[in-house]
């Protein structure tokens, strides 16, 4: 998502949302009621904290906590809509110099000379 938005600079900001920020409020290291309540409630809503309450639940209380679920469902969508939306910008939906190269070259008559 943050590559079809952002071009090639999109690894900056998203190593700063997902490992600065991320990692240490997902709760993996560090129990939630431990962290800092800002940092938790933060964790929550962000993939690397969705997906270890979501192992969490399915260890512990199978099927009755939907909410990791939903989180990361919310972020799959939202990626993949934003994808489908802006996928012009993305790299690999432009076409590159390969493909103006190729359509500049002329086939063969069928003598095989020019």
């Amino acid at each position: 998502m943050s590559n079809t938005l952002l071009g090639r600079w999109a690894i900056a900001p998203t190593w700063g949302l997902m490992v600065v920020l991320g990692s240490p409020s997902s709760g993996g290291f560090v129990s939630w009621p431990l962290l800092p309540s800002a940092l938790g409630l933060l964790g929550q809503w962000l993939p690397p904290g969705a997906s270890i309450s979501a192992q969490h639940t399915a260890v512990y209380f199978p099927g009755h906590q939907h909410m990791p679920y939903l989180v990361l469902g919310a972020w799959a969508l939202l990626s993949c809509a934003v994808f489908l939306l802006w996928r012009h910008r993305h790299p690999a939906g432009r076409p590159g110099p390969e493909s103006a190269r190729r359509s500049r070259i002329r086939p063969l008559p069928p003598g095989g000379r020019r």
